[in-house]
């Protein structure tokens, strides 16, 4: 007999009750901070309670550091009570105070007193932000909302989701009952724990990670579309490569999974099967040794020789920390008859920043990050390194890489057939580039074209091509009844003939889009901005690429330049519909981007075509989902 999805959750829940508790993290540390921060705003104790909230909120950002979107709401709670204390204390105050208020009215009359300049537009935004806060009123009661994980244990256990369009109160309130649902559950099973709804909250999350591990066993989605991941690449891999494309194709997502292949000798391929916060945590410890075998750099148009591979920089006498922000180096040592790099320096170069009144300015040699990296390679030939470049082709490639753009070559490495090495010009060391040291760039080309690049840097590369995947596992295709795969593509198509195919929109934009609220967010933060930029504020061709839809709205030249001769009919004005306009969350709105009168492929378009009654499929799992999400 099949069991039901009630059967299997509690069956499950109740064989791993130890392991879930084991695991329960609610961050009680931060609930208890805010408790006091709010007995001392209650108490009107002007003097501490806003530092208390800041301590809080501070904590809590530096624990969950990986989860960078919402530290920054976090900040922003932080940033209002920086800007306008007392508007932040009466809303705490809606949010805290004793009394008989319903949950929905606390939230509401909270986002409602909230300074504007931090107020959200997004429902999902303003709940998951107020229920943070409400832990300090009482964690156990009152546990932290993500929409995400609600939303995958609804659907699996046929529970009703709220409503659309539903505001943050009412939403928080139906996720409640539903956690005192499972508790009933519970009790009638016998079993021990969960007893609070924080409790069930955290098995709520636990639950739905489960899930996700007895689903796929595999990996989280890999922003690099299937065919590009070079699944039967084999040993050895390129010395030089470049990974290139549109913005938000998973380039420096990728540069993660690649440069742990190459530190372990495997093929990209098998390390793409692998669960991705195993390879983020390996990739993390290969950074983070004192010796550490994989850098990574970001170029931009300030980027100099001088920062990569070594120049003359300040220092003040007498001062451990120099200029640049680090500490004074220990004399140069030559690791390797190879490696290329000078013996000690001499005692009258070494006490030259001693010399002086303390405070002075004195200026020494600095190596620049591709020379210390060089010279670990050089002293360790059985392991490999690699220098991460990211926007390589923001930086002056001639004038970062000077007469080093002939070393890197295969055949130039040290111990190579062709072997070659140059004589620093500030140094005057000796210099080579060992072979086990591999360059991985990231290259954006709606930054700039491949075909603009330095000739001398095209052909010593090799070149991986990485364009937006509609199909891709991670873009939802149902979202309230917006396929969000063929929204991706119209406007693509649309952009290529617009621009061009250099400036496409990627997939990564649309990853673990599954509702309204996160499409909306999507494109206000993400795509719209992204289309401003590409088409230099060319409002109608921005709202081509729309299809027309009403998020960029035309109005007429003011009656009285028309009049005066000043402007004529020609002449409007556009603008973005204001955050809060509905039409952000109408699936509809969203459909007319791609529901033309024929489809991507030349084919007839049926408007009337069946969608699917899954409007909460979950999205790829980030991997640093805690117990407080």
């Amino acid at each position: 007999m099949t069991k039901s999805p009630w059967d299997k959750f509690l069956d499950t829940l109740e064989e791993e009750n130890e392991t879930i508790k084991q695991e329960k993290d609610y961050n009680l540390d931060f609930a208890k901070a805010l408790a006091q921060a709010r007995k001392a705003l209650l108490q009107d104790d002007q003097e501490n309670w806003a530092n208390l909230v800041i301590e809080a909120i501070r904590y809590k950002r530096d624990k969950d550091a990986m989860q960078q979107h919402w530290s920054e709401k976090l900040k922003e709670i932080e940033q209002g009570i920086n800007s306008h204390r007392d508007a932040m204390q009466d809303a705490l105050r809606e949010l805290w105070s004793e009394d008989d208020r319903r949950l929905r009215d606390r939230i509401h009359a909270f986002n409602n007193r909230l300074p504007e300049n931090i107020r959200d537009p997004l429902v999902g935004v303003r709940l998951r932000r107020a229920s943070y806060l409400m832990m300090g009123l009482d964690p156990q009661e009152y546990p932290p909302y993500h929409k995400g994980r609600f939303y995958d244990m609804y659907k699996f256990l046929n529970y009703k989701r709220e409503k659309t369009g539903d505001d943050a109160g009412t939403r928080y309130e139906h996720a409640i009952v539903f956690l005192k649902h499972i508790l009933k559950e519970v009790q009638q099973r016998g079993i021990d724990y969960p007893a609070t709804p924080v409790d069930a909250q955290s098995v709520v999350f636990w639950y739905t990670r489960y899930l996700e591990k007895q689903k796929n066993r595999k990996p989280a989605p890999s922003p690099m579309p299937p065919d590009q991941a070079e699944p039967n690449q084999k040993m050895p891999h390129p010395l030089n490569t470049i990974l290139y494309g549109p913005p938000g194709t998973g380039k420096t997502w990728h540069t993660v999974t690649r440069a742990v292949a190459i530190i372990e000798g495997k093929d990209v391929g098998e390390v793409e099967k692998e669960k991705r916060d195993e390879v983020k945590r390996r990739f993390e410890e290969y950074r983070d040794q004192d010796a550490a075998r994989i850098e990574m750099v970001t170029f931009h148009q300030n980027t100099t020789y001088e920062d990569f591979i070594e120049g003359i920089r300040p220092v003040l006498n007498n001062d451990p920390a120099s200029a640049n922000g680090q500490a004074t180096p220990e004399p140069q040592r030559s690791v390797s008859a190879d490696a290329g790099v000078r013996t000690d320096i001499n005692d009258d170069e070494q006490s030259s920043s001693e010399d002086g009144k303390p405070g002075e300015v004195q200026y020494e040699m600095r190596e620049g990050v591709f020379r210390r990296i060089a010279k670990r390679a050089a002293a360790n030939r059985e392991q490999r390194y690699v220098l991460v470049i990211d926007e390589i082709n923001r930086g002056n490639i001639a004038r970062i890489f000077g007469e080093l753009i002939t070393l890197i070559e295969d055949s130039k490495r040290t111990g190579a057939h062709d072997a070659a090495w140059v004589t620093l010009p500030g140094s005057k060391d000796r210099f080579s580039v060992p072979p086990n040291l591999y360059l991985l760039g990231t290259m954006n080309t709606a930054d700039r074209s491949i075909a603009l690049l330095d000739t001398a840097l095209r052909r010593r590369f090799k070149f991986i091509e990485m364009m937006p995947n509609p199909s891709h596992e991670g873009v939802n295709k149902n979202v309230d009844g917006v396929d969000c795969s063929r929204l991706l593509k119209a406007m693509n198509r649309r952009i290529a003939v617009l621009l061009d195919r250099e400036h496409q929109i990627g997939h990564t934009y649309f990853l673990g889009v599954n509702d309204m609220d996160a499409l909306a967010e999507a494109f206000q933060h993400g795509v719209l901005p992204l289309l401003q930029e590409y088409f230099y504020e060319d409002w109608e061709k921005i709202s081509a690429a729309l299809n027309n839809n009403g998020f960029v709205k035309r109005d007429a030249a003011p009656d009285e330049l028309l009049k005066s001769g000043l402007a004529d009919e020609n002449q409007a004005i556009y603008n973005l519909l204001s955050h809060d306009d509905k039409r952000w969350t109408d699936p509809a709105t969203y459909q007319a981007i791609y529901k033309t009168t024929t489809t991507e492929t030349g084919e007839p378009n049926d408007d009337n075509a069946e969608e699917s009654d899954d409007n909460s499929a979950a999205g790829p799992n980030d991997g640093n989902a805690t117990g407080d999400e």
